[in-house]
């Protein structure tokens, strides 16, 4: 027995020593967490992005959603948030930049190619790549407290929202920002993209402070005193914008970030109308491609019947190989004519077809 339990101890001893030294591979360097998620926040491909890498970036969920905003920590800050002009949907790949007119007094490729399409009468193009207003600042979610400090560029609404729950009726002030005696900020999110609404804006009915555990709300406060928001914004040169506007710059739109889908929003609510009359016309161009689709299937199906009639004068072995290649080839073509329909939907899509052509008794 006593054997046995040294034989147990001294394995467990080895296998602490072998996590301690990172196993076999004495030489492993462990990386502080901190810079674990760094890395997982960087940006793959060539997505432009109006920020820095290596910072979290805030997603409001559909429905109730609850953050405390942080102080700002830039110099001379007069405001809880740093306000921003946004150029959405620039180029073949709808990239964001910040705008160099409004934010640096610098000339703007995109306020440019905005004067253009005015001039030239095309108002709603002119109107989807204006500088949208927006106002950045520094979060915490409730719901996701261990992704720390986020930067959230909410619509402008929701700071002007945000600073009428902010006063009572007597006129006193609530500084809902205060590290220590601040509130929770609360609102509803419905929609996705140009009909994102943000609702019932107000503030937590209890103050409290950012964090219950000192050292983590030290934590959040140190990160973005080294990361003011006026240095993580990113400005792109005029050259650059110029050539994305002209397609003559790619960049590969491979990271699909959600928390950009918030910021494509237009706070124009006058455009709501004219975005369902268009939303109608495309649902009619749809329903004719569809027909088109299925004319094209019905022609496909009639060519394979016919390879399949040629094929029967070939030895079997060669018969199966070709019948095979041949279903193979008819799949792939169908998959990028049809969009991935199923045989079941474009069958229905047929059946409807003929009923409508039939004539009356």
């Amino acid at each position: 027995m006593v054997k046995k339990s040294k034989k147990k101890a001294t394995k467990k001893a080895s296998k602490r020593k072998r996590r301690k030294v990172g196993g076999k591979f004495a030489g492993y360097q462990r990386r502080p967490s901190e810079t674990w998620k760094q890395k997982s926040m960087e940006s793959s491909g060539n997505f432009d992005r109006y920020t820095v890498d290596n910072i979290a970036r805030y997603a409001a969920r559909d429905g109730i959603n609850r953050i405390r905003v942080l102080p700002p920590t830039w110099p001379d800050a007069d405001d809880w948030g740093y306000t921003l002009f946004v150029h959405y949907g620039v180029g073949p790949d709808e990239q964001s930049y910040l705008c160099l007119k409004e934010m640096k007094g610098e000339d703007c490729p995109v306020c440019q190619e905005v004067g253009r399409l005015l001039k030239d009468g095309e108002t709603d193009d002119a109107k989807r790549l204006r500088a949208k207003k927006r106002f950045a600042a520094w979060v915490i979610d409730r719901k996701d407290e261990s992704s720390g400090s986020q930067f959230w560029a909410m619509p402008f609404t929701v700071r002007q929202e945000a600073y009428a729950a902010a006063e009572d009726e007597d006129g006193d002030v609530y500084e809902f920002d205060h590290p220590d005696d601040g509130f929770d900020l609360l609102f509803k999110k419905e929609g996705s993209r140009d009909r994102t609404r943000y609702t019932g804006v107000k503030l937590s009915r209890k103050s409290l402070s950012i964090s219950d555990d000192s050292d983590e709300q030290q934590q959040w406060l140190d990160y973005i005193t080294e990361r003011q928001i006026p240095d993580v914004l990113k400005f792109y040169p005029p050259d650059y914008i110029e050539g994305v506007l002209g397609g003559t710059v790619s960049t590969d739109d491979d990271d699909d970030d959600d928390e950009d889908l918030d910021e494509d929003e237009d706070e124009d609510e006058d455009d709501s109308d004219e975005d369902e009359d268009e939303d109608e016309d495309e649902d009619e161009d749809d329903s004719d491609e569809d027909e088109d689709e299925d004319e094209e299937d019905e022609d496909e199906d009639e060519d394979e019947d016919e390879d399949e009639d040629e094929d029967e004068d070939e030895p079997p072995a060669k018969k199966r190989k070709s019948k095979k290649a041949k279903k193979t080839k008819a799949k792939k073509t169908k998959a990028k004519k049809t969009g991935g329909k199923t045989k079941t939907t474009r069958r229905l899509a047929k059946a409807a077809k003929k009923e409508s052509r039939r004539e009356p008794f």
